[in-house]
């Protein structure tokens, strides 16, 4: 149970940074769009794009602890790992792409945008966490060599 609660604890708060950073790339880009195309942009999401957002975020989140969590899915290799990923991820844009195209309110194309860029962010952060943490636990395995090294010549 506590291994749960820290895994859905995480999983929340990495959830909450992807939709924080969903809504703010949905006003930028709707900023933008409104200075260069159209000027028409009230600051506002509609109920359907921020339900959207917070499905689309929290699935997100739950791939990448299905995928890099090591609870669900123990011994396979980072490159499995992300492949899965990557493929659930297209789905799920794929997805939301297609649900979008029966759904005709305006600004679908801005909420796929901001939804393509998060998943771009998500790949890219899980490439560098993956180098990140190889980088880190080479370090501390030198440490600990040269610890020993010093341990076994006293």
């Amino acid at each position: 149970m506590k291994k749960f609660i820290a895994l859905t604890t995480t999983l929340k708060a990495f959830a909450a940074m992807l939709f924080a950073g969903f809504i703010c790339l949905y006003m930028v880009g709707g900023v933008g769009y409104a200075i260069l195309i159209d000027g028409a942009f009230d600051f506002t999401i509609s109920f359907i794009h921020l339900v959207m957002a917070i499905g689309f975020t929290m699935s997100v989140s739950l791939l990448w602890g299905v995928c890099f969590g090591h609870v669900v899915i123990k011994d396979w290799a980072f490159a499995s790992r992300y492949a899965l990923f990557v493929f659930t991820l297209v789905i799920l844009l794929a997805t939301t792409f297609f649900y979008f195209s029966f759904l005709t309110t305006p600004w679908n194309l801005l909420w796929l945008t901001a939804a393509t860029l998060i998943v771009a962010f998500v790949m890219v952060l899980s490439v560098v966490s993956e180098w990140y943490f190889k980088k880190t636990g080479e370090h501390y395995t030198d440490v600990l060599r040269i610890y020993q090294s010093q341990m076994s010549t006293q």
